[in-house]
């Protein structure tokens, strides 16, 4: 399946949410945080959902890094909820770069743990463990 993104803004919640799906390059991944980026601004929001169960990398490990930074500057002011799959190490690398980097970006692996996280309506939301967790 081809890559492909929807995008949704909450008013309510003041939320953008989003769902990826197929299968995604490095262009993919720098568009669709670009359109992230947009959004927020186009709606004067900084949290994001993104639903990522449904997508698949097509690119390894070390091209992940080289994605990062160029991404780094459009997450600026932004708290990202990644909805993602456990079995996807890619995205604990991710969220691990995150952490490293200070940004305010967390992987999920249930859609109301993000939700509730970007809210602040949940205290006990089930983040998906850090890397550090992972090696203890």
């Amino acid at each position: 399946m081809r890559f492909m993104a929807i995008h949704s803004y909450d008013e309510e919640l003041d939320v953008l949410f989003s769902e990826a799906k197929g299968v995604a390059d490095p262009g993919d991944i720098l568009s669709l945080y670009n359109k992230l980026h947009c959004l927020t601004s186009r709606h004067h929001c900084q949290q994001v959902l993104i639903d990522l169960r449904q997508l698949q990398l097509s690119y390894d490990s070390a091209n992940v890094l080289s994605i990062l930074d160029s991404i780094e500057p459009l997450l600026c002011n932004l708290q990202i909820a990644r909805i993602v799959n456990p079995t996807d190490a890619r995205q604990q690398f991710i969220q691990a770069y995150a952490e490293q980097r200070n940004l305010p970006i967390r992987n999920f692996y249930h859609y109301q743990d993000g939700l509730n996280w970007l809210t602040g309506t949940s205290e006990e939301a089930d983040q998906a463990p850090s890397l550090e967790e992972m090696l203890s």
